[in-house]
């Protein structure tokens, strides 16, 4: 069991990072077939296995897309150009529609690349840069490993309890 508490080093974040990452292969694995294809009544806006995995996806790819601007000299706009913080859930639904042309094995496999992407990153970065208040100005005054933290462990926390309640439903 990963443990609640958010990581503090380095080392901490890829850990955690890799073992929920493994933990919701490993959940979508077991699943039976017609569960993975379902798509489940609900009020929720993921109904289906895909869409939560294409969230998760789609958050690597913003962050990826931070550094990219940075790596050219530029300042990224978090979380992105045209959106705010306070107002998540109209992002959050442009994700979603985003994936609905997708299959699941298309959406895992792209997942798996995002996520092997972000872990490159997350290794070439330094423990200053990761740990540092404010190191990255972008960013803004917290350290980058609460972004990391959010859009990684958090995440997958969140999706593999959305995937659970999913299935129940």
């Amino acid at each position: 069991m990963i443990s609640v508490e958010r990581p503090t080093t380095k080392k901490e974040i890829i850990k955690k990072s890799q073992q929920l990452y493994k933990d919701i292969l490993n959940w979508v694995n077991d699943l039976p077939a017609h569960l993975k294809q379902k798509t489940f009544k609900t009020r929720q806006r993921d109904k289906n296995v895909r869409d939560v995995i294409y969230h998760l996806y789609g958050w690597h790819e913003l962050m990826l897309e931070w550094f990219i601007i940075h790596a050219e000299g530029g300042r990224p706009i978090l979380p992105k150009r045209g959106h705010t913080w306070d107002r998540l859930d109209i992002l959050n639904d442009d994700i979603h529609d985003a994936g609905q042309m997708y299959t699941l094995d298309h959406t895992l496999a792209i997942f798996d690349e995002s996520h092997q992407k972000m872990m490159k990153l997350i290794e070439d970065l330094t423990e200053e840069e990761i740990c540092t208040p404010g190191h990255f100005s972008w960013a803004g005054k917290a350290p980058l490993i609460h972004l990391i933290d959010a859009i990684m462990c958090d995440h997958y926390a969140w999706a593999l309890k959305t995937l659970k309640e999913l299935v129940k439903s």
